[in-house]
């Protein structure tokens, strides 16, 4: 990763909703690191289409539920949490 410009990124941000429009189910984040070619400037324009690049991706699945329920600490994990 040391190639990285990380001057030069970019992030993609997909949205799914449920089938009212009221809710997330889907997040999806892509990030995109444009990559230095031999040491030199990255050319911005085509950073992300026809010069290398890296990409991550991340999904993130809501739960259908509303609510959920709290987790009860047990006393003593919560002495070794303080």
């Amino acid at each position: 990763m040391s190639r990285a410009d990380k001057t030069l990124t970019k992030q993609i941000y997909q949205v799914t909703l449920d089938e009212t429009n009221t809710k997330v189910m889907t997040l999806v984040v892509t990030t995109l690191c444009a990559q230095k070619v031999g040491g030199g400037p990255v050319n911005r324009a085509r950073a992300f289409s026809s010069s290398p690049h890296t990409a991550f991706v991340a999904t993130y699945r809501f739960s259908d539920r509303n609510t959920g329920s709290r987790f009860r600490v047990p006393a003593a994990a919560g002495k070794l949490l303080k």
